[in-house]
């Protein structure tokens, strides 16, 4: 998967791979990319969150409503297909002591206060049913009681069927808050300039989200692709580039402070993301409209910018 989303790949190829993983998943995370020790034992059971690297880590964002939600957070997975018995997964939850942890809590991410952010799990064990591939680590919360941005952390310790084994990916990683006020359903137009590839244009219009991240910055997912990813044409077909998505920074007045990559900055694939300072890059909350310029950077194929944009996101209401 790695080799593939590094390159600019047919919109049709994309939809064939999510339709082929789509299948161990649950709605919640039927785009994801995940991956399992790389062995001929295939019985795992793991944590089946969305990453963009190997942290196994996630950010989510709510509407922030008055009432007490059940929401399955965390799945965990048998990567062999549907049990043939109930099994049963022992889990524990991590503190400051994990590193993983430790950071989130360092960049302002706290434990919740667990009077008010409840797991449902009885005795931290999650049942995967009879039939079934997955099981989740429910939790209860009222989200107008959480202001800021929170952290919550699974380690996988224990199977009860000895035919699974425990994978690689036993830890995972929720970073979650309220939807911040740049979050939504957007209509993206504008212009986009590739320096390497002439026949690469925009795909515009398009319909994008914005998706919280924190407090202060929202990343693009398209919903086209269905991902994390900016749509584009190349040679007239729809693609985009692999492992690129922009994460836009705001400071307090809705000015876009910095552009950067969701896969790395810079990514694997050497892209990354820049504000371009020269152009309108303001959130008008009146309109909640976002225009902004910036560029994707790629010094493995072309010194200096290789894509430049100029886009405006109309917004076009609350996202699903």
């Amino acid at each position: 998967m790695n080799k593939i989303i590094n390159k600019i790949f047919p919109i049709l190829t994309l939809a064939f791979v999510l339709t082929m993983t789509a299948c161990l998943n649950d709605s919640d995370y039927s785009n994801n990319l995940i991956g399992t020790k790389n062995t001929a034992n295939q019985n795992f059971v793991e944590v089946h969150l969305t990453s963009a690297d190997t942290t196994n880590a996630v950010s989510r964002a709510y509407d922030g409503f008055n009432r007490d939600t059940t929401i399955n957070f965390i799945p965990v997975n048998l990567t062999s297909g549907p049990a043939t018995s109930d099994v049963t997964v022992t889990f524990e939850l991590l503190n400051a002591t994990n590193a993983a942890m430790a950071k989130l809590i360092a960049a302002g991410n706290a434990i919740p206060d667990p009077t008010k952010f409840i797991v449902l799990n009885t005795g931290n064990t999650v049942t995967i049913p009879a039939g079934s591939s997955t099981g989740y680590i429910k939790v209860k919360f009222n989200p107008s009681n959480f202001g800021g941005f929170y952290s919550f952390g699974v380690k996988l310790t224990a199977v009860s069927d000895p035919k699974y084994t425990l994978s690689n990916l036993v830890t995972g990683f929720v970073k979650f808050g309220i939807k911040n006020q740049y979050d939504g359903d957007y209509t993206l137009t504008g212009t986009l300039v590739d320096a390497a590839n002439a026949g690469i244009v925009g795909a515009y219009p398009n319909e994008v989200y914005l998706e919280t991240l924190d407090a202060t910055s929202v990343v693009m997912y398209d919903v086209t692709a269905g991902n994390f990813y900016h749509l584009i044409k190349s040679g007239g077909a729809l693609s985009m580039y692999g492992t690129f998505a922009p994460i836009f920074h705001f400071d307090g007045s809705g000015n876009v402070t910095s552009v950067t990559n969701y896969y790395g900055q810079p990514a694997s694939s050497t892209r990354s993301g820049e504000l371009d300072p020269s152009g309108i890059n303001k959130f008008d909350a009146a309109t909640h409209t976002l225009s902004v310029s910036y560029w994707m950077n790629q010094p493995s194929v072309i010194a200096g910018h290789r894509t430049h944009y100029v886009e405006v996101f109309t917004y076009i209401g609350k996202r699903p």
